[in-house]
């Protein structure tokens, strides 16, 4: 009997303690996300044009530019260094000339298909600096270029590479799940997606400079007129971002209220406000005073001024999803000791949560994700006890409502016979 009580507590342990699996990516995915975690330099590959020790391999993703150094990938020993073929493990400090200052690209809602359609360019920075292409009339020629034009990135697996004929850059694809805003607290984010600019006044040239202003930043891409164009931080001509921070939202805010936008046509001054225009052409389309709510319980939305509709995603980071609540199953002996596994709602964020006992002010379970095996140490006396769940860097501000546990007697009392005849 002994044996299989340890048994079942052994199968009941190792259900409890295995891993959350990551969340997948599918066709209704809201937002779509490409990291890039390494480069493979192949042999040949054009060296920067001085004695540095780093080549800097690029990449264009739908017009967003990373600029990696990953260190001792040329010898440095010569003008036009040569480069050290690998593969180079990359992060966010491996960003350089200021196009980007991390390796993810968000590139939007997967539209109803698992096959995501990107634009790739990927060429070798020879220290123009400034994030596109060039030819090199104040610095030296770019190099390697290759325009590997639309490819598709098959969001239902894991990692992929981008390759050209000298570089190859692999990356992995995340699809963080919509707001959760009831329930978690979130840091939200708007991206600029595309703007519909038909029928709006024509700049001096045949694009038009779509500007919006929201909490006092501009925001001006450059689009067609004839109708709906993709924006990116590669046609934006203001903000040098396509993206707006809202920062922490907390749990049960469910929308973000905007006010005072405005949205007008930039005729070519270039001053990222509206102007009269003296020295350039009068700036056009000018609407003022528009109100907007963001719905976090959406997965984008848009913003509509004078002739312009401007079209974005929302992308959330849940931070802390305690307030819905825990659950706990039924708890069984164990020897002297009384276990029991412990469900919650944990977030995008990874950190560790806590058991915690409050009756008797003691941590009965850790882990990095629901479930929490817990475990009340014994001899137990049945009846209940008050638990919750915490964050361990915020146990005051990150925790669960409480709830009651009833435990059993520990260790469950034998079953004795009595001394004495028996006779029916």
């Amino acid at each position: 009997m002994k044996k299989q009580i340890l048994f079942l507590i052994c199968c009941f342990l190792s259900i409890i303690s295995v891993n959350k699996a990551v969340a997948q990516c599918d066709a209704n995915s809201p937002n779509v996300e490409v990291t890039i975690e390494s480069v493979e330099i192949l042999g040949g590959c054009d060296g920067d044009p001085t004695l540095d020790n780093t080549l800097e391999p690029t990449i264009s993703i739908n017009g967003n530019v990373l600029v990696f150094a990953p260190s001792n990938s040329a010898d440095g020993n010569a003008l036009g260094a040569n480069a050290i073929p690998g593969v180079y493990v990359l992060s966010d400090a491996d960003l350089v000339n200021g196009c980007s200052n991390s390796t993810t690209v968000g590139i939007g809602a997967a539209g109803g298909s698992t096959m995501v359609p990107v634009t790739i360019d990927i060429w070798e920075e020879d220290g123009c600096g400034d994030c596109e292409y060039g030819t090199g009339s104040l610095c030296n020629d770019d190099a390697d270029l290759a325009n590997l034009g639309t490819v598709n990135v098959d969001i239902t697996q894991a990692t992929g590479s981008f390759a050209s004929g000298c570089y190859i850059f692999n990356y992995s694809v995340d699809c963080p799940p919509p707001c959760d805003p009831t329930n978690c607290s979130n840091d939200v984010q708007i991206i600029f997606t595309s703007v519909d600019a038909g029928g709006c006044d024509g700049d001096v040239t045949s694009t038009v400079e779509a500007a919006i202003e929201i909490n006092g930043t501009v925001y001006e891409f450059s689009v067609e007129d004839s109708g709906n164009t993709t924006v990116s931080a590669a046609n934006e001509n203001c903000a040098g971002t396509e993206t707006i921070d809202f920062g922490t939202i907390p749990a049960g805010q469910t929308s973000i209220a905007l006010g005072g936008i405005s949205v007008w046509e930039e005729d070519g001054c270039g001053n990222c406000s509206y102007g009269t225009g003296s020295l350039c052409n009068d700036d056009a389309d000018l609407q003022t005073g528009i109100s907007h709510t963001i719905d976090l319980n959406q997965i984008g939305g848009s913003i509509s001024g004078g002739c312009f509709t401007f079209n974005y995603d929302i992308v959330c980071t849940s931070l802390c999803c305690l307030s819905a609540g825990a659950t706990a199953g039924t708890p069984i002996c164990a020897g002297d000791d009384a276990i029991f596994n412990v469900s919650f709602n944990d977030s995008d964020t990874p950190t560790t949560y806590e058991v915690f006992d409050q009756t008797n002010g003691v941590i009965i379970g850790s882990g990095m994700s629901s479930p929490i095996a817990a475990t009340v140490v014994g001899p137990t006396t049945a009846g209940p006890i008050t638990i919750v769940v915490q964050s361990q860097s915020d146990p005051g501000g990150c925790v669960t409502p409480p709830i009651v546990v009833t435990l059993p007697e520990c260790p469950e009392a034998e079953c004795v016979i009595p001394n004495g005849t028996w006779s029916k």
